[in-house]
């Protein structure tokens, strides 16, 4: 797994047991699949105190609603129908592991992904129609297009079966585990893999053109506006290429991990990112418009009605389309679902185990509790990565390429790429030197975050230097600006 090669399970066996307790996985599994949720762990770090470990029934997979019921998975492996007016579970169904996928809806028919390595495809009666097994679990919603359902695995391959049978047309093989979801446009299919690549092929499983990122693409489905494709990634930043032959129009770096979908609105991308904002940009030139500051990582697909958008973080937030605040209703653990726009309200999927269903006032209507219970970190323990206040304005002082051209931008990124060195930001778990390893996007100490990417040799992730702690690096004065640890 490409996982594997981050982490040493003995640095920390509290947090690899309770893992594979919540998810029946291995420990390199169970790494994978709480990295998923954005929670990074490098180096030595010190074991997670068991007694800050809560129960937690966390949902994942955004859900789907369709005549006045609404579909959804859970962690729980329970696939559940209630009523949206009135909460009241009309048939659930329990697949063999987790399920953190969105749900597909056509022509009255479910189709989701499992942990247990399987895609399904259920009625919307309750009844498992068929299911498909892959080599390994399956994070990626998947898509209907025609009569072929479209998902990527993690694997490593991309499939097409036949939707009403389930059946095998072909598969595409990415190289590395495909964990976000895939988007379908004028006969062009586009995903991202863990490696940091970005496909484009056509309905028959062939290559069109490929793109490499600095690290690893799990975020949500891309977004596809005026022939241009937005893409987040792990190397902090937001990507809009060019739909046609995948070159680079713009790149808009943010202070941390972008992993959500995106929403494009009225000429303006709308994302979060790991860093605690939520952006606002222009989608033709990436120029930032603004941002709105919350407390833990923004990993939430935001949703707009009318005048308001709403996103969820360590709360649900409601603000104007200029980023003001308008209300604000907490939770006692972090969102990491895409929010369900209903006809009287708005549904979460919020990572403590309640679906919550609100006026759009932010008014509680109703909440339903996951059906059976499962143990896992509760997230709201776990600050975001770069969320340091210091940290963010000198990062913001450098990012001054951000409205340079893409020629521009790529040169850059190479001769940092090129120039990386031993040193802080470029540590190695394994022991010994990385070859490749940038020291984060403006390749100094002071504000470096070290990134993997496909040239790497036993990469550090995320600024695990020699030290293996001071994420976040030095002040002027070689103050240590953060630890990353949990506390």
């Amino acid at each position: 797994m490409f996982f594997s090669r981050w982490f040493n399970c003995q640095n920390y066996p509290y947090f690899c047991e309770v893992m594979v307790l919540h998810t029946g996985l291995n420990c390199a599994k169970a790494i994978q699949y709480n990295y998923l949720l954005g929670v990074v762990c490098v180096g030595k770090q010190k074991p997670m105190d068991v007694s800050k470990i809560v129960e937690s029934r966390g949902l994942v997979g955004s859900a789907v609603e369709h005549k006045g019921i609404i579909y959804f998975g859970e962690e729980s492996s329970y696939f559940r129908a209630i009523n949206a007016k009135t909460s009241k579970e009309l048939w659930s169904v329990k697949v063999g592991n987790v399920i953190n996928t969105g749900v597909y809806l056509d022509e009255d028919r479910l189709y989701f992904g499992s942990h247990d390595r399987c895609v399904y495809c259920v009625s919307i009666k309750g009844k498992i129609l068929w299911r498909f097994m892959t080599g390994d679990i399956v994070n990626s919603e998947p898509q209907i297009h025609r009569d072929l359902v479209y998902f990527g695995s993690c694997d490593g391959n991309f499939y097409a079966l036949s939707k009403r049978k389930g059946e095998e047309i072909w598969r595409f093989s990415a190289g590395s585990e495909v964990i976000g979801d895939s988007i379908i446009s004028n006969e062009r299919i586009f995903f991202g893999t863990i490696e940091g690549k970005i496909y484009c092929i056509d309905l028959s499983g062939n290559i069109i053109w490929e793109y490499q990122t600095d690290d690893g693409i799990i975020n949500g489905q891309s977004v596809i506006h005026d022939n241009i494709i937005y893409v987040g990634s792990s190397d902090q930043s937001m990507y809009a290429l060019s739909v046609d032959n995948g070159l680079p129009l713009w790149r808009f770096w943010t202070g941390d991990m972008v992993h959500n979908k995106a929403l494009y609105h009225e000429g303006i991308l709308y994302f979060g990112s790991r860093d605690s904002h939520l952006y606002a940009v222009d989608a033709k030139t990436g120029r930032e418009l603004w941002k709105y500051r919350t407390e833990y990582p923004v990993c939430s697909k935001p949703e707009i009605r009318g005048d308001r958008i709403y996103f969820g973080s360590d709360k649900i937030y409601c603000l104007t389309l200029s980023g003001e605040m308008i209300d604000e209703y907490p939770i006692r653990d972090t969102i990491v679902a895409a929010p369900l726009v209903l006809d009287d309200g708005i549904m979460f999927a919020c990572m403590d185990g309640i679906v919550r269903k609100l006026t759009f006032d932010l008014e509680l209507m109703w909440d339903v509790k996951s059906k059976s219970s499962v143990f896992a970190p509760f997230l709201g323990l776990f600050k975001p990565t770069n969320a340091n206040p210091d940290f963010l304005e000198k990062r913001a002082e450098k990012m001054k390429n951000q409205n340079k051209s893409a020629l521009e931008q790529e040169m850059e990124f190479y001769e940092l790429r090129e120039g990386a060195k031993e040193g802080y930001g470029a540590g190695s778990l394994t022991g010994g030197a990385p070859d490749g390893v940038s020291l984060g996007p403006y390749g100094d100490n002071t504000s470096g975050s070290g990134s993997l990417y496909s040239g790497a040799k036993n990469g550090a992730v995320y600024g695990a230097g020699n030290d293996h702690g001071k994420e976040d690096g030095f002040d002027d004065k070689g103050k240590v600006l953060k630890k990353f640890i949990w506390e």
